[in-house]
């Protein structure tokens, strides 16, 4: 199992509302892209945090691999025809986390091709790569915020 992090900004309601990722197969005029090419590395089964607006508001499962696929609607009209997809399930956050506080953190246990800039910001990438220290940090912070101990359950029941 792998770990990814999604920056959504401009599609995640579209890509919540049909349990999917989506992105171009390429940049403007052509050129590859490192975010849209890390969609190829998504499995089946691989964890994804999902960032809206600088919190994490949802995780999900890959219910499969990358494939190709045509834009899905026309919320996504400002990229190329072609793209990637990746089928997903995902859960949303009842309790967001504010991913600010945590980045210099996260920084430091980031893989290569992780979702941070040395000057502790967010990449301005679709979909990095996140790793196994990641994700316990960021999940113990997750269930931290949590209202409810059913809703901390609930949480790490989708993990599982």
């Amino acid at each position: 199992m792998d770990y990814f992090y999604v920056y959504q900004n401009k599609t995640y309601h579209e890509e919540f509302n049909g349990s999917f990722l989506w992105s171009p197969q390429y940049a403007n005029g052509g050129r590859k892209n490192a975010g849209y090419e890390m969609m190829k590395e998504v499995r089946k089964g691989d964890i994804i945090f999902h960032s809206y607006q600088g919190e994490i508001v949802a995780i999900s499962i890959a219910q499969s691999s990358c494939y190709s696929s045509p834009r899905p609607s026309s919320a996504f009209s400002m990229w190329a025809h072609n793209g990637w997809k990746i089928d997903t399930k995902y859960l949303a956050l009842p309790t967001s986390l504010k991913t600010e506080p945590f980045i210099p953190t996260l920084y430091g246990m980031q893989p290569p091709k992780g979702p941070y800039t040395a000057t502790f910001r967010g990449k301005q990438q679709y979909l990095c790569k996140a790793n196994k220290e990641m994700f316990d940090f960021l999940m113990k912070e997750i269930l931290a915020v949590q209202l409810s101990t059913a809703v901390q359950n609930q949480i790490k029941n989708f993990v599982k």
